[in-house]
This record gives structure tokens, C-alpha cells and sequence, in this order.
């Protein structure tokens, strides 16, 4: 099979549109690559042509010529690039092909993304080198230093669209001694704690409070083309046609732009370029042209708006294909959105991961990422049967234990990882080169059958932990549902805890009954028993906020027939839905967090073409943290989990993400298989805060 090999390939470059200025695509680079002029630029040149050049190129023009600082970089006259795929050229065919360019560049794709350029190009001795410094220093050999750049467009905090794929700063470093450093103080790598804070943004100048706005036609013909346009309403005019609308209350900075990205579920955009920047502006907009698919009867478009690498609104709309009659999907307006996230829900990397209505057995791919700022997709990846693949692991991994489970574990892990888009991996790789710690990724999905957590990372990004994703990375995921509160929060006040467990007339739980002492006499919590009376009781009660809830019992699921359930001490099932009852977002939940330590409980069901199961039931009926273990799990092993857990949380205050990310680190391939049991749907940085009842 054909390769280029990775040694090949330079992947430090920007990517940029050819409507950008010399001068932001020279800041980016700057930003990016500091004082490295190896790093290259390319220009996204619409329909699928590249131009390319090398910063050290770039910084030589603007050197001679300061003036074209303002001057988009489709002014210039660059040839075009020739594209070569990763899998479908050797190395030696595609070093001659870039000897051949004028600029002695090739761009090179895996999965249709960008993964780098093969530079062939000869460059400036060292003393003929420019200066990667131009702007800040007129040089001993200029007559006069050159014009300052307009702030705008030279000093880009955000950037969407100029996409660095290395570098940056964060104000993270790493030490001799291995430790990491943010801000001064010294973080040791293994247990990395409160990291928040940490994203070197401007000072915010105004605040920018709008809805989105969605424009498309209701119907259209059977693969006929239409235009979509993308921009803002003012809040009183909430456009009742919308099917999901997440409003956007941001701190805007000055030159900050957002970046909007089209997702089509039965469409694609013509042209292919799915992301364009739009001003934080009211009156801004920007138009994608799309066609329908053959044989689709609707198409689903939802736009993400993005600021600073974050989703900060979201609007959904339907369009019918092949209809006449005007149809109206009017809603009120969806208590569930509620806005921008504040400073402490900024993550590292966020991943959403969305069903294809339209192709069933596929899923849409998107990956945004802080430092550096990144934004890719949406990719297209095939998933065939996401519940017998997540049947499959809950079957096999029952009851085996050590060298037998972890060759299991490693199995599956890898059917996982080969359902990932390789670009989602780059991606985590070069956040973790730039940051120098595990990044907090917040995986936003529809797609709750697969626990994604357990996909390889090869190689992995710190070679001395285990090698699944939840162990590199610290991880929270969320259901993405219309009727689930978005953004998730990132701390809840806890001002009540409850445990359930059977009675202690049932020895073979003796390890259940040590979580409940536990938690009793460190936190006063309420002690119930597993039966009906004591569950009716705790669900007829008047609902408190704050109130987090323990079960240490069994449970039953099988992924692939969607019976979730927990056993009580008759026997008897409770299922999900019994728990939570009528929930609507804004209400108070019965439940805010739950730690479900009985086996075989977190894969997601479908039920009637919704989510069921526990955590999407839970996450409907507003429990804002769910925690529970995918395969049977060492009884004893679970207590000391949850016993760590809880004095990780409470009582040092760790978010929920590091507390799991330092316990997953503890697997061997020599011990239980518990500590990667477990899955979080919640964000990666929740905090739950201790605040007991003032007696």
C-alpha cells in the first residue's frame, strides 16, 4: 500500500483564507511558530486549490515591502499547490513532485484535512535569513521602521480562520524535573489539579448579547441547490421556525470574529467549505450554497457559532425535499439553551459527535481546540452498529480479570479507535505539544453507545500511562438533546448526599455497605436502604438543589436490547425513567449528580428515536453529573474507586474530570480493569462544592 511516510512531512504550518491580510497571516505565524521561519502558510483557495509559502518567504516580503501589510493574500501571485494524499503517493514520488513547484511545496490530506506540507525548497543561508521580528524592530538596516499594522488584523487572539496546527502559549511550562508549571506554581504532571484560567485572550471591550439566525427555505426540490444564511437576530425576535437556538452572550474582544460552522444532515455545501468567519457584528452574515442529496426527504442544518475556540451559540432548522406545502416547526423558545458558558467551562479541545439521519451508520466529526486555536470538520466517519459494538464489550469483559481482560480491553479499544478520524488524534497531539499537559477535552455527542473513552491513543501522548483516551486526556462527555440543558455546568453547589445499598442481611455486598459507612460518617450522608419504601421516600420528598445521590448495588444493561436497570433487595428492577419523573430545564431536578457504582449501567439506549437508558433519562430529567462503570466491576476495587473519588472532590477539591483522569492512570495490565470502567457524562472541569446544611 502506498504512504508517505510521517518523516516526510512538515506538519507546522497555518492554514488561511486567501481574503486575508499579509499582516494576520504573518501575526498568526508569528504567534505560532515564534522565531522558527520553517513553519509554512497555506491559503485556502476555495474549490479545492491551495496556495502555499514559507514564513520565511512571507516575512521576506513583508520586510521589503511593510506596505502590503493590509493586502489580502490573494493579491499575490501564487502559483497553485498540488495536493498529495497521505495514503495514495511514496515519499520519493511526492519529494520529486515538490521539487518541481515553484515554491518547492506539497500539500499533503489524510481524510480530506490537512495534515502538513513536504518542503523541498532550498532556503536563505543563515545571514540572508529575514528577521521573524519585523514589526517590532525597525533593524540596524532600515532607513525607517515600516507602518504599524492595523491591531485588527495583526494581533488575532482567537483567529478562527487562520488555523496554526503547533505552537502557541498558554502560560503552561514544563520543568526539568517533568513537573508543570502554570502561572508559577508547580503542578505535578501525574495529578494535574484547578487548572482554569489559563488561555491568554485579550481583555473583553463590550459585551455582545444576540440570537442566531438560521435562513433557509422550507422546502426545496429533490437534489435541488439553495443558500443558507448564517448570522444574527436581535433577542426579542427569536425566529419561531428554529428547531434548536442556543443564544450568545459573549465578552467580545477587539478584531475578535467568530467561526461558524454549517452542518448538513442530508446536503452537502457546495464548494466544501463548511467554516467561514463572521464579524461580532448584529448585522453580519455569511451564505453557504447547498444542494440537497439524492433520495433524502429532509435536511437537518445546525450552525455552530465559535469564539475563541469555544461553541458559544448553536441554531438547528429542518428543510423539506420534494415537498410543496410550507411547513412550520415552530417552538417556543428552548428553556434548555442557556447561553454562553462562563470563563471556568473553557476547555482545551471540544469534540461533537452527531448521528447522520440521512446515512445511517455514520457520524459527523467536529474538533475545535484552544491552544492552538483549531477548527476542523465537519469529517464523516462510518459507524455500522454502534450497539452491538458496545454490547460486545460489556459481554466479553465479564468476569475476566488481568493479562486476559487488558488483551480484551486493548481489542475493543482499537474497533473504537478505527471509527475515529485520524484528525481527531492529530489534533489532541498537537494541543498536547503546545500546552505540555493532558488536555480537557468536552466530548459533545448523540451517540451514547460507544464509550469513546477507551480508544487508543497510538502513540500516546504521555507514554507512562495507559494508552485508552481517557487516561491521556481528561475527559467529560455530554448528551447533545433538545431537551438536556446546554452548556453543561461547571460546578454545583452539593448540599445533600444519599446513599442506597442493600441491607447487611447480604454479605456478598459487604463492599457496598463500606461505601455507604463511608459516606455517612464523612459527610453526614442520608443512609437508605435498596427497597421500595426507602425509594419512595426519597423520590415523594420536596426536591432540593444540590442534593447527590450514591447507589453501591448491582445493575443490569444490555446495550444491544436497551433493559437498564438497578436490582433491589427483593429482586425487583427500578428503572431510569422511575427515578426522575416530569423534568422541564429551569425546574429544580430531583437529582443534580449521581454515582451509580453498579455494573453495566452508562451505555445509552434509543427508545422510540429518543435517548433512554440511565444517563440520557438522568441527563433529561436534569441531573447536571453521571457517573457509572460500562462492564462488571471488582466490588472492592469499586469502593476504594469511590472513596478516592469522593475526597479527590469534596474534600480537595479536584474537578471531576482530574479526580477520574488520576484514577483511570492507576490500570496495569496486571490489575483489575475497574478503574477504566467507569464513564463521566458531565463537564470536564465540574466542581462539586461541599456546602452541608448549616445545623
Amino acid at each position: 500500500m502506498p504512504e508517505i511516510r510521517q518523516s516526510a512531512i512538515r506538519s507546522q504550518f497555518v492554514l488561511a483564507k486567501r481574503a486575508d491580510t499579509l499582516g494576520a497571516a504573518y501575526a498568526q505565524l508569528k504567534k505560532s511558530a515564534g522565531g522558527d521561519l520553517t513553519w509554512c502558510l497555506v491559503v485556502d483557495w476555495g474549490n479545492g486549490e491551495y496556495r502555499a509559502l514559507q514564513f520565511w518567504a512571507l516575512a521576506r516580503l513583508l520586510e521589503k515591502s511593510p506596505d502590503k501589510v493590509q493586502v489580502a493574500l490573494d493579491t499575490l501571485d501564487l502559483p497553485p499547490t498540488p495536493v498529495a494524499r497521505k495514503f495514495e503517493m511514496n515519499t520519493t514520488p511526492a519529494r520529486q513532485l515538490a521539487e518541481q513547484q515553484p515554491h518547492g511545496l506539497v500539500i499533503v490530506t489524510r481524510d480530506d484535512a490537512i495534515i502538513g506540507v513536504i518542503d523541498e525548497s532550498e532556503p536563505p543561508a543563515e545571514g540572508d535569513m529575514p528577521s521573524p521580528n519585523i514589526f517590532e524592530s525597525a533593524g540596524p538596516t532600515r532607513s525607517a521602521p515600516p507602518p504599524t499594522p492595523d491591531p485588527e488584523m495583526a494581533v488575532l487572539p482567537s483567529a478562527p480562520e487562520l488555523v496554526p496546527a503547533n505552537g502557541g502559549s498558554t502560560g503552561v511550562a514544563l520543568s526539568a524535573s517533568g513537573d508543570v508549571t502554570v502561572g508559577g506554581d508547580v503542578v505535578g504532571r501525574d495529578k494535574i489539579t484547578n487548572i482554569t484560567n489559563i488561555y491568554n485572550y485579550p481583555t473583553p471591550t463590550r459585551t455582545f448579547s444576540v440570537l442566531p439566525a438560521l435562513d433557509a427555505p422550507d422546502t426545496v426540490a429533490p437534489e435541488g441547490e439553495f443558500t443558507v444564511t448564517v448570522g444574527f437576530r436581535a433577542s426579542e425576535a427569536a425566529d419561531q421556525a428554529l428547531t434548536e437556538v442556543q443564544p450568545i452572550n459573549i465578552a467580545a474582544t477587539a478584531g475578535g470574529m467568530f467561526s461558524v460552522t454549517l452542518l448538513t444532515d442530508g446536503a452537502q455545501v457546495m464548494g466544501g467549505v463548511q467554516t467561514q468567519s463572521l464579524a461580532v457584528d448584529k448585522d453580519a452574515s455569511v451564505a453557504f450554497k447547498c444542494q440537497a442529496m439524492p433520495g433524502v426527504d429532509l435536511i437537518r442544518l445546525t450552525a455552530h457559532y465559535v469564539y475563541q475556540s469555544q461553541v458559544v451559540g448553536m441554531a438547528s432548522r429542518r428543510v423539506m425535499v420534494g415537498l410543496d406545502a410550507q411547513l412550520a416547526w415552530s417552538r417556543a423558545p428552548n428553556p434548555c439553551r442557556l447561553g454562553t458558558a462562563s470563563w471556568d467551562a473553557r476547555t482545551d479541545v471540544q469534540i461533537t459527535v452527531t448521528r447522520s439521519r440521512a446515512r445511517p451508520g455514520f457520524l459527523h466529526w467536529t474538533i475545535m481546540a484552544s491552544e492552538p486555536p483549531i477548527t476542523v470538520g465537519p469529517i464523516m466517519s462510518q459507524l455500522p452498529d454502534a450497539r452491538e459494538l458496545a454490547g460486545s464489550i460489556v459481554q466479553d469483559l465479564k468476569a475476566q480479570s488481568g493479562h486476559l481482560a487488558a488483551h480484551i480491553l486493548e481489542n475493543k479499544a482499537q474497533d473504537i479507535t478505527d471509527t475515529i478520524p485520524v484528525t481527531v488524534f492529530d489534533v489532541l497531539r498537537q494541543v498536547y505539544d503546545a500546552i505540555k499537559r493532558p488536555p480537557i477535552v468536552l466530548l459533545l455527542t448523540d451517540e451514547n453507545y460507544v464509550p469513546w473513552e477507551l480508544a487508543l491513543v497510538d502513540p500516546p501522548l504521555d507514554p507512562h500511562r495507559p494508552p485508552f483516551l481517557g487516561a491521556q486526556a481528561i475527559v467529560g462527555r455530554w448528551l447533545l438533546n433538545e431537551k438536556v440543558t446546554f452548556p453543561p455546568p461547571p460546578t454545583l453547589a452539593i448540599t445533600r448526599i444519599s446513599t442506597f445499598a442493600p441491607s447487611a442481611a447480604q454479605p456478598q455486598l459487604e463492599p457496598a455497605q463500606a461505601e455507604q459507612d463511608a459516606l455517612e460518617q464523612r459527610f453526614n450522608a442520608e443512609r437508605l436502604r435498596a427497597n421500595r419504601s426507602d425509594l419512595q421516600k426519597l423520590i415523594t420528598r420536596e426536591k432540593q438543589s444540590g442534593h447527590l445521590v450514591h447507589f453501591a448495588m448491582h445493575g443490569l444493561s444490555d446495550p444491544r436490547a436497551t433493559p437498564q436497570a438497578l436490582t433491589l433487595e427483593d429482586n425487583s428492577r427500578l428503572i431510569p425513567s422511575a427515578l426522575v419523573g416530569r423534568y422541564q430545564c429551569g425546574e429544580v431536578s430531583a437529582f443534580e449528580f449521581i454515582f451509580l457504582n453498579a455494573c453495566q449501567l452508562p451505555a445509552g439506549g434509543s427508545g422510540l428515536g429518543q435517548a433512554a437508558g440511565f444517563p440520557n433519562d438522568l441527563m433529561r430529567g436534569g441531573t447536571m453529573g453521571f457517573i457509572a462503570p460500562l462492564w462488571e466491576v471488582d466490588d472492592a476495587a469499586a469502593r476504594d474507586l469511590a472513596a478516592a473519588f469522593y475526597t479527590a472532590t469534596l474534600e480537595r477539591g479536584e474537578t471531576v474530570g482530574q479526580a477520574l483522569y488520576n484514577q483511570r492512570g492507576q490500570y496495569t495490565h496486571a490489575t483489575s480493569t475497574t478503574p477504566l470502567a467507569y464513564v463521566f457524562f458531565g463537564h470536564p472541569n465540574l466542581k462539586l462544592m461541599w456546602k452541608p446544611p448549616v445545623a
